[in-house]
């Protein structure tokens, strides 16, 4: 099993010293393979680990056309996480015509917005005062007024709350040439039936599933 050290889309000052702290020594005593980089200070601060550990580019860079895709080259990216907000035709040719080898998320809840506050606390900030429901095992809900449910994920390290889509992604990816398929685990516990699934390229169907924006024009 090969392990990668996953950089968060956003890192506050707070996390900042916290991760990057001997981080050499982590990467050695858990004979870490790559990095996956989420942002522009991600980009960064991989330079020194280029040649040394396979980089991706996560999803999150905005992995839209071959020009980014050239430009991440460059620096030292080995692959890169298409962008699921592509549609069918644009996502065909996009892995057709990559410099680099390219994966997309076949399955998984996927994020629709990051937040500098948490709706349990009802702050910006933590204070050692709170409660601290976001460290039991409830789920959370934010409720639209079309009864849509978003499941929000508090981080009380650095008070960001992600929020995931109301529908799981679960695609047919048979007519997709990209190399290499990424599944996306929040707490899920059909893990087996998930991979078997993905494996044999039987897609999730049913009212809490969606196969994203494959079908629509971007």
């Amino acid at each position: 099993t090969d392990c990668y050290i996953d950089i968060p889309t956003i890192v506050r000052d707070n996390f900042r010293n916290v991760f990057y702290n001997n981080f050499d020594e982590k990467v050695n005593k858990f004979n870490i393979k790559g990095l996956v980089i989420s942002n522009l200070s991600g980009i960064e601060f991989m330079m020194k680990y280029v040649g040394k550990l396979d980089i991706v580019s996560k999803y999150t860079l905005n992995i839209y056309n071959n020009h980014t895709i050239d430009e991440l080259k460059k620096v030292g990216v080995n692959r890169v996480t298409v962008s699921p907000e592509l549609d069918t035709d644009n996502l065909i040719d996009l892995c057709n015509n990559s410099s680099l080898p390219t994966e997309f998320l076949v399955y998984g809840k996927l994020p629709v917005m990051h937040i500098q506050y948490c709706p349990l606390g009802k702050s910006n900030k933590c204070y050692p005062t709170c409660s601290m429901k976001c460290k039991t095992s409830n789920r959370f809900y934010l409720e639209d007024k079309l009864g849509y449910k978003f499941e929000f994920v508090p981080d009380n390290m650095q008070t960001i709350t992600k929020i995931y889509n109301s529908k799981i992604n679960s695609i047919d990816y048979a007519k997709f040439p990209f190399d290499s398929c990424l599944i996306s685990i929040t707490d899920e516990d059909n893990l087996d039936e998930i991979i078997y699934n993905v494996k044999s390229n039987i897609k999730f169907d049913g009212k809490n599933y969606t196969n994203g924006n494959l079908n629509k024009f971007v």
